[in-house]
């Protein structure tokens, strides 16, 4: 079972680890030193020991102070607890921002379609420009889905 959690570019934590709920899993690039995500963290579960911050899964509680930090969308949380389905959770645009219970596509870091989803949980940050989506799609996609689109 861990081989349907990993993926080469974005590794996500222990299979077991995605079996006990929320996790967070960074898909960041690098390209600057914010490390907003790691100062967001108060369980120490995320550092920033060079250009790449770095998610220890054992640490993280999935409480996603990270996801809300991170200003360009890099850090969500994965869900590998709710049988069939997994769970993402994600940062997107206010502009974007679903209803909860919608019917919504999952989509990989490409913007390629992977499948249906449906919103469990959409909010608006109070920075009044973005909002936290989370949504269930079929488990295939756990360690694919990063967005969605309505």
């Amino acid at each position: 079972m861990s081989d349907e959690f990993k993926t080469v570019s974005d590794p996500l934590p222990s299979a077991s680890r995605l079996l006990r709920g929320r996790v967070a899993v960074t898909a960041c690039p690098g390209q600057d030193e914010c490390g907003l995500c790691a100062a967001a963290c108060g369980f120490g579960a995320l550092t920033k020991p060079g250009r790449l911050p770095v998610v220890d899964g054992e640490k993280c509680i999935g409480c996603g102070a990270c996801v809300k930090a991170c200003p360009r969308g890099n850090m969500r949380l994965v869900d590998g607890s709710k049988g069939e389905e997994c769970e993402v959770t994600v940062k997107c645009s206010l502009s974007d921002l679903p209803e909860t219970d919608e019917k919504v596509r999952a989509l990989d870091a490409a913007g390629k379609g992977l499948g249906p989803a449906r919103v469990i949980q959409a909010y608006p940050l109070p920075d009044g420009r973005n909002g936290i989506v989370r949504f269930r799609a079929n488990r295939a996609f756990i360690n694919t889905a990063v967005s969605f689109v309505k």
